[in-house]
């Protein structure tokens, strides 16, 4: 489940759940800084 209104993500099979960045983490399969970078790119901060 995500909610973008309150900005954050459940998954029922797994039990992951988090922010933004532990939503790209989980995805991607990227260490933190990884997802950062990742997401800092994409939205040119």
């Amino acid at each position: 489940m995500v909610s973008p209104v309150k900005n954050i993500f459940k998954c029922f099979g797994c039990g992951k759940e988090g922010g933004p960045i532990e939503f790209v983490m989980a995805m991607e399969n990227m260490s933190y800084d990884e997802a950062v970078k990742s997401l800092a790119l994409e939205f040119g901060v």
